[in-house]
Parts: C-alpha cells; sequence; structure tokens
C-alpha cells in the first residue's frame, strides 16, 4: 500500500547529543489535543497548523479495535497506535486538520477524562515531518535516535514525556506520549507502536 511505512526496528541506536458518553464536550477534547500535541508544533515549525494558536475542534469517542481499523482503512494512511493493552479500552479524536489520537484509557475511566496521564499515540500529516524532527534534533536539549528500519526518533528536556519519530519521504508525524518519560521512550523504541492493521 502507498501510504504504510516500515515498523520502528527494537533496537536503536542513539545519535550523538547535539545539545545546543461517547461523545465528549468540546472543551475536553481540546484540553487533550493541547496537552497531547502542542509539542508538535515546536517540531513543525514551517508547516501550516504550526502557526496556529488554536486546536482544531474534536470529539472524542470510544472504540474498539475493530472500528480503529476501520478507521484506518477509511483514511487511506496509517495510523499509528501501541497495540492492545491490557486492562485499557482506547479513546479516538480526530481533528478536522487531520490530526488523529488513540487514547488508552484504563477500565474505569471515561471517554473525554480532560486529565492528560494516559499513553497517547498522535499520527499527524505533515508533508516536511522527516525534515522538521530532523531540525527538532538540532535543538538544545533534544536527543535523537536512528533506528534500522529508518525512523529518526527525537525526545526534548522540554518536553520528555513525548517522543516523536518519522521516516524518510513519509508525509506523517508520529508522538508517542505517556506521563512517565521513561515509558513514551521505551515504548517508541520497543517496537511496539505500529501502524494499525
Amino acid at each position: 500500500m502507498a501510504g504504510e511505512l516500515p515498523l520502528l526496528d527494537v533496537s536503536a541506536e542513539p545519535t550523538p547529543d547535539r545539545s545546543r458518553s461517547p461523545t465528549v464536550r468540546v472543551g475536553a477534547a481540546v484540553a487533550i489535543a493541547l496537552a497531547i500535541g502542542l509539542g508538535v508544533w515546536l517540531f513543525s515549525s514551517n508547516n501550516s497548523s504550526s502557526s496556529d494558536t488554536t486546536t482544531p475542534r474534536a470529539k472524542a469517542v470510544a472504540v474498539s479495535a475493530r472500528g480503529l481499523s476501520d478507521l484506518a482503512a477509511q483514511v487511506h494512511h496509517p495510523v499509528y497506535w501501541a497495540g492492545p493493552i491490557a486492562g485499557t479500552s482506547y479513546e479516538l479524536t480526530k481533528t478536522e486538520d487531520g490530526r488523529i489520537y488513540v487514547r488508552y484509557l484504563p477500565d474505569g475511566v471515561e471517554v473525554g477524562d480532560p486529565r492528560p496521564v494516559y499513553t497517547t499515540v498522535g499520527t499527524y500529516p505533515d508533508a516536511n515531518a522527516y525534515g522538521a524532527l530532523g531540525t527538532a534534533s538540532t535543538r538544545a536539549g533534544a536527543k535523537a535516535y536512528k533506528t534500522r528500519s529508518g525512523a529518526l526518533v527525537v525526545t526534548n528536556t522540554k518536553t520528555p514525556t513525548s517522543v516523536y519519530f518519522a521516516f524518510e519521504g513519509s508525509p506523517y508525524l508520529v508522538e508517542v506520549f505517556d506521563p512517565s518519560a521513561s515509558k513514551a521512550l521505551q515504548l517508541t523504541l520497543s517496537g511496539r507502536i505500529t501502524p494499525i492493521r
């Protein structure tokens, strides 16, 4: 399939540090998107969404694994997730500008919970994802990893709970958020972040 991307390789070497109800209120979804997606604007300074100061309206909905698979087929491009995680349900948010968030809610947490404290994987359209991430890797506080599969993975001490990756030639940037910075990085480098099938 034309838009399909390779999986991350489970082993990655760091590059040298260059330190230099099913629907919810729009407000809650915006809070979640801002908490998760704000860092993307730091990395994507050359695209149109980066100049926006507001997050596009979105509704969060409960979705099954089958529903996620149907969405991926419908949008005709990769949508990333961390696979099934025991004891969680899935929340899906799709913004008007094409950002797609898959959030993992522990049992008992309702869809639309406004707290940005749950593992979330975001897939963002960005024609220059790899280039923007390369630029981000040169900023102060950044640490970059190059995987054998060709993905560039970048973290930054300013936003340590979000880890970003992109493949050269792919128009998508992927963000892995977790309130634990080490878990976000481990999830990203473990090979678990894959396109939904």
